[in-house]
């Protein structure tokens, strides 16, 4: 039986390290107010999420499931304004377009399993305001298939 959620996982991860050299993996990614930031603040996770059946007439299960990529960095306000968490944000949305235009050029390196990667949502940028690093959340979703 093959570990394809795992390999993609896998895959997307090593395909950010490479991307974002500076970037360090989450520690945790369920709940990223968990993780302490104070040595970087620029983290990255993947995690897989909800899938569901796509018909096909190959003789293979085709699955179009969610992966969940998640990029964070740091700010400090100062001044009284918001100018460095919004400098953050623009940073992630700039990393985020890098990790976006290799992973669907190259179908995480998995083209024999990986046969189509698109982005399907980009949440609202979240703070942990005790932290002060600013999260992005960006739904991939990745059509793979496995045989039967």
């Amino acid at each position: 039986m093959s570990d394809i959620v795992k390999d993609i996982v896998e895959a997307f991860e090593s395909e950010v390290a490479i991307i974002l050299p500076t970037y360090q993996e989450l520690d945790f990614k369920y709940d990223v107010t968990k993780n302490n930031y104070f040595s970087n603040a620029l983290r990255y996770g993947v995690v897989p999420s909800a899938g569901f059946n796509t018909p096909t007439t190959t003789k293979a299960v085709t699955i179009t499931q969610t992966f969940t990529l998640i990029l964070t960095n740091d700010y400090v306000n100062q001044n009284d304004t918001d100018s460095e968490q919004q400098e953050s944000i623009f940073e992630l949305y700039n990393r985020l377009n890098e990790v976006y235009t290799v992973v669907v050029a190259n179908r995480l390196g998995l083209s024999s399993s990986v046969f189509n990667v698109e982005v399907s949502s980009i949440e609202a940028p979240l703070f942990d305001d005790e932290s002060k690093v600013a999260i992005l959340n960006t739904d991939f979703l990745i059509q793979y298939r496995t045989p039967f």
